[in-house]
C-alpha cells in the first residue's frame, strides 16, 4: 500500500518572503524610515577604520552625541522657557526631550567673619575661576546670633534669612579657615541654624563642596574633616575628592583674587571644574 509522503516544509527563505508579502515586519528589525539619518561612519560603527564590536559601539554612541551637539547649535537662540523643576534657570530648546541649563545658583560660605580673611580672597579666586555655568553668591552668616533651641518654634529674622538664601540655591560650597584644629563658631552657628527646627533641615541633599586657606602648611586639613563630619550628619552630598588644602602667600593670591601662579591657578580652575560636574551628578538624580 502506498503512503503519501508528507509535503516538504517551506524553506524560511520563502517563509521570510511570504510575510514580506503579507505586510508582516519583523519586530526584530527597525525600519530605516524610523531612525535618525546617521553618518556613514557612524551608522557602520566606524567600520573603515576597523576595530572590535566595542570599539565600534563607542563609535557609534560618539556619532550620536555630536548630532545632539550639532541640534543645540544649530536650533538657533533659544528664546526664555519655563524654570526646570529642579528649581535651575532655564532655557527651553525646541528639541523633544532636551533641555539646556544656563546656569546653576551656588551658595558659598565664608567660614571666617573677618574682614581681612585670607580665606575671602581665596572665594574671590574661586569665582573667577569659576566655570561659567556656575553663579556663586555668598550667604553671610556674621549677623546671626548663637543658636539657641529655644527658638525653634520662632526663628529670629537673621535666621530665617539665612534658610531662605540656602532655598535659593541649588548647591553649596564652604570656603572655610582652621581654628585650633576644627571649625570657626560662627561657620558651626550657621550650619546649626540652617538645620533646625527638626525636620526643617536646609542642606538635606544639597551638593556641597568643601576648600580652606591658612598660612600654615597643613592647609586646613584637620578643618575640613571636622566640617564634613558635620556635613553627613546633616546629609548634604559632599565632593569628596579632590581635595583642596592651601597654604597662603601673597605672591601667590592677590588681595582681589587674581591667582599669581600659574599652576595654583590651574589646580582651582580644575577643583571648580569638578564641583561643577559633581553638583549635575548630584541634581540629576536629586532634584532641588
Amino acid at each position: 500500500m502506498d503512503v503519501s509522503q508528507p509535503s516538504a516544509a517551506p524553506s524560511i527563505p520563502r517563509i521570510l518572503r511570504v510575510r514580506r508579502e503579507a505586510g508582516t515586519r519583523d519586530p526584530r528589525r527597525a525600519d530605516a524610515r524610523e531612525r535618525p539619518e546617521l553618518p556613514r561612519s557612524v551608522r557602520r560603527g566606524d567600520e573603515s577604520r576597523g576595530g572590535s564590536p566595542r570599539e565600534q559601539a563607542a563609535a557609534r554612541w560618539a556619532g550620536v552625541a555630536s548630532l545632539q551637539s550639532l541640534a543645540f547649535e544649530t536650533v538657533g537662540s533659544p528664546e526664555p522657557g519655563p524654570s526646570h523643576a529642579s528649581g535651575f534657570r532655564s532655557r527651553s530648546i525646541p528639541t523633544k526631550g532636551w533641555c539646556v541649563v544656563a546656569t546653576y545658583r551656588v551658595g558659598y560660605f565664608v567660614g571666617s567673619l573677618s574682614s581681612t580673611s585670607i580665606n575671602r580672597i581665596l572665594s574671590r579666586a574661586l569665582i573667577r575661576l569659576a566655570p561659567e555655568d556656575l553663579e556663586l553668591v555668598e550667604i553671610p552668616i556674621r549677623d546671626l546670633p548663637l543658636y539657641s533651641q529655644d527658638h525653634d518654634g520662632n526663628f529670629p529674622p537673621e535666621a530665617r534669612a539665612l534658610k531662605d538664601a540656602i532655598a535659593a540655591v541649588q548647591a553649596v560650597l564652604f570656603v572655610t579657615p582652621e581654628f585650633n584644629r576644627s571649625i570657626p563658631g560662627g561657620l558651626k552657628n550657621a550650619i546649626d541654624w540652617a538645620s533646625r527646627p527638626w525636620g526643617e533641615n536646609s542642606f538635606h541633599h544639597i551638593p556641597a563642596g568643601v576648600i580652606g586657606m591658612s598660612i600654615g602648611p597643613i592647609g586646613t586639613a584637620l578643618a575640613q574633616q571636622s566640617l564634613r563630619g558635620v556635613l553627613s550628619f546633616v546629609n548634604a552630598r559632599q565632593m569628596t575628592a579632590p581635595e583642596a588644602y592651601l597654604q597662603y602667600s601673597p605672591e601667590v593670591f592677590a588681595d582681589d583674587g587674581e591667582v599669581l601662579v600659574e599652576s595654583t591657578e590651574k589646580f582651582l580652575r580644575d577643583f571648580m571644574q569638578e564641583y561643577r560636574e559633581h553638583v549635575v551628578r548630584v541634581l540629576t538624580v536629586l532634584p532641588r
